[in-house]
C-alpha cells in the first residue's frame, strides 16, 4: 500500500508539473505576441491611408495649432494627425492616447458636426460624412477616415494601418 500511496504522490507531482509547464509556456507565448506588437504613430498610419484611400479631392496635412478647433478637449497625452479637405468632406484623423474611449467620443461628436455644416450648402458632402465616415480602435490608436469609399473599405484601411 505504501508503494501505491507513492506512485500516486509521484503521479500527483508529474501532473502538476506538466500542467504548471502548459500553463506558463501560454502566458510565454501571449507575452511574446504583445512584445511584437510596436504603438502606433499616428502621423505614420494617416500618412498611409491617404496614400491609399479614395478621395474626392487632395487632402493636405491641418496644422498642429488647429486640431484644437476641430476636435476640441482631447485627451492631454492626445497625439494625432489630420488630413482635411479644403473643398470637401473627407478627412483622415489618426490618434493616440491612453484615453481611447474619449476620443472615440469627440471624433463621433465632430462627424455630427461636419454632417450639420455641410447639409445646406453641400448636401452631397454631408451625406458622405453621414454614410462613408469610418472609425477604428486598435492598437492604442483611433482612427477616422471619410472618403469616397465604402464603410468596410475604410475600416480595412485603416485596421491595415494601425497594424
Amino acid at each position: 500500500k505504501t508503494k501505491m500511496k507513492n506512485a500516486k504522490k509521484i503521479l500527483a507531482l508529474i501532473l502538476a508539473a506538466a500542467a504548471l509547464s502548459a500553463i506558463l509556456s501560454a502566458c510565454s507565448k501571449k507575452d511574446d505576441k504583445n512584445a511584437a506588437s510596436k504603438p502606433v504613430d499616428a502621423a505614420e498610419a494617416a500618412k498611409a491611408i491617404v496614400a491609399e484611400g479614395d478621395f474626392e479631392g487632395a487632402l493636405d496635412e491641418m496644422n498642429p495649432a488647429a486640431v484644437d478647433v476641430y476636435y476640441p478637449s482631447l485627451p492631454k497625452d492626445a497625439k494625432c494627425s489630420v488630413y482635411v479637405s479644403d473643398s470637401f468632406s473627407d478627412e483622415v484623423a489618426v490618434f493616440t492616447s491612453a484615453e481611447l474611449d474619449a476620443i472615440e467620443t469627440i471624433v463621433k461628436a465632430h462627424v455630427e458636426e461636419k454632417v450639420s455644416l455641410y447639409k445646406d450648402y453641400a448636401p452631397e458632402q454631408s451625406k458622405k460624412a453621414e454614410t462613408n465616415a469610418a472609425i477604428v480602435k486598435k492598437n492604442g490608436a483611433v482612427a477616422l477616415i471619410i472618403s469616397n469609399a465604402s464603410v468596410d473599405d475604410a475600416k480595412a484601411l485603416a485596421e491595415k494601418a494601425l497594424g
